[in-house]
């Protein structure tokens, strides 16, 4: 008798026991992201200069297509420090293993031509990435930064359709780091005036 009290005993302590880790492990709070602000950049874009181009990343600014985009690349310039480009436009970044994925790679699926016009390519230029020189590109696009050397201007001009630049915030290209979110969101378009972009800028901390 005194055996079989001894077991339902330890029986019940041990159902106590794993119910108390049950609820534990339903009680415990996921691990929050905490984003911080970096800072806003307005972009003016010129249908005027690249109409086909400033077309296509309008509709998909639109569409949210940019919506939670991670900044893929962040090149320093030959001081090792002040990056001369920023650059994002793949979707592969929103996904959550995206440093294990080609990222860079992919776009919107519509090539667009290249648009050759006469902006310079500057500190703030907007630029479209792609796959070589005079090539048109399909969503991935740049800003060139504080660490864009002369030489390294004069061998872009040219070669890569320029569609906007950055008229606020310069100081912040130079505060982007790969792996920043980005939000954007066309806050002027008015028939023969360039278009108004914001882009918001935030940081993943832990």
């Amino acid at each position: 008798m005194e055996r079989r009290l001894r077991f339902l005993l330890l029986f019940l302590l041990s159902a106590i026991a794993l119910v108390g880790c049950e609820s534990t492990q339903q009680t415990e709070a996921p691990k929050e992201t905490r984003m911080e602000k970096v800072g806003t950049i307005v972009l003016e874009l010129y249908p005027d200069k690249a109409p086909k181009t400033v077309e296509q990343i309008t509709r998909l600014i639109r569409e949210g297509f940019y919506e939670g985009q991670r900044v893929h690349r962040v090149d320093a310039g030959s001081d090792q420090v002040t990056p001369w480009v920023v650059q994002w436009g793949d979707p592969q970044s929103k996904q959550a293993a995206w440093e294990h994925l080609p990222v860079g790679t992919q776009g919107s699926g519509k090539q667009l031509p290249f648009e050759e016009n006469d902006l310079k390519m500057e500190r703030g230029a907007l630029a479209m990435a792609s796959t070589g020189e005079k090539v048109g590109g399909d969503s991935q696009m740049f800003l060139l930064g504080a660490g864009a050397d002369q030489d390294t201007i004069a061998f872009l001009q040219g070669k890569y359709c320029i569609f906007g630049k950055a008229v606020e915030g310069l100081d912040i290209i130079e505060k982007i780091q790969r792996g920043d979110v980005l939000s954007m969101k066309i806050v002027s378009e008015e028939q023969g005036k360039p278009i108004r972009v914001e882009m918001h800028i935030t940081r993943e901390v832990d």
